[in-house]
């Protein structure tokens, strides 16, 4: 279907990374859907290509392409792209989130089930990231609430329910007070550095601790006291710099 973005839809697969036709350098973010794929380019404004059957390219047509096309109606300056299984969602430069392609489920939080070739006039609320599962979509509101809509069949809306939900609904529990990382890869690479640095102390540990037993004195201890102190500057560091409230 073209979401290789490569121009040549006759070639299924590649089994090495291909470039995406005009977007060799400036991408900043990329969303993959089902069969269709976007990305934001380093000026805000955002492309998608693939297939295009349900109109989630965004370019008020049904006709899939090989190469990015620009989703004209969110303009410059977006902070958050998303894609489903064959729906796509953004957060425009003001706070506004809409969604387009395939709203079989509602899973574009219009109030309806109709699909839609471009983002809907004056988008469907605000927030300041948004995110698309197969069939549903959640936004992170500008004061850490989370907001989800459409398909609900196995409780993915969060509304303690198991309805399908054509508008955005608040997740229970989760008003306020979430906080979105810059990157979530940076989070999980430091939840990971921890774990690692704090098992390589207890085994170190124990090591001192059986030579210690066998009236034995090395320079386990020095390292051991030396791993704790850049664990402890390390979290100091990182509480002190991580954001208090979101970031994207």
């Amino acid at each position: 279907s073209g979401q290789l973005g490569d121009g040549d839809p006759s070639i299924e697969r590649h089994l090495e990374p291909v470039p995406v036709s005009g977007l060799a350098s400036d991408a900043t973010a990329v969303a993959l859907g089902g069969l269709h794929t976007c990305a934001l380019a380093n000026v805000g404004a955002t492309y998608c290509w693939g297939n295009n059957a349900s109109g989630q390219l965004g370019n008020f047509t049904q006709t899939s392409s090989a190469v990015p096309v620009r989703v004209t109606v969110l303009g410059s300056n977006v902070l958050s792209i998303a894609a489903g299984a064959d729906h796509s969602c953004a957060v425009g430069g003001s706070g506004t989130v809409g969604c387009w392609g395939s709203n079989a489920f509602g899973q574009l939080g219009t109030g309806d089930k109709v699909d839609r070739g471009s983002p809907p006039p004056g988008g469907i609320g605000t927030g300041v990231a948004v995110v698309a599962g197969d069939a549903h979509s959640c936004s992170l509101t500008s004061n850490g609430g989370v907001k989800c809509w459409g398909s609900n069949s196995h409780g993915q809306l969060g509304d303690d329910s198991t309805t399908e939900r054509l508008v955005p609904v608040d997740v229970v529990g989760l008003a306020t007070g979430v906080m979105l990382w810059l990157t979530g890869a940076e989070m999980a690479l430091g939840v990971t550095a921890y774990l690692v640095l704090g098992i390589v102390i207890v085994i170190t540990a124990i090591d001192m601790f059986k030579d210690l037993m066998r009236g034995h004195w090395g320079l386990d201890i020095l390292a051991v006291i030396a791993m704790i102190a850049t664990l402890a500057v390390t979290v100091s560091y990182k509480h002190l710099t991580l954001p208090t409230n979101y970031a994207v």
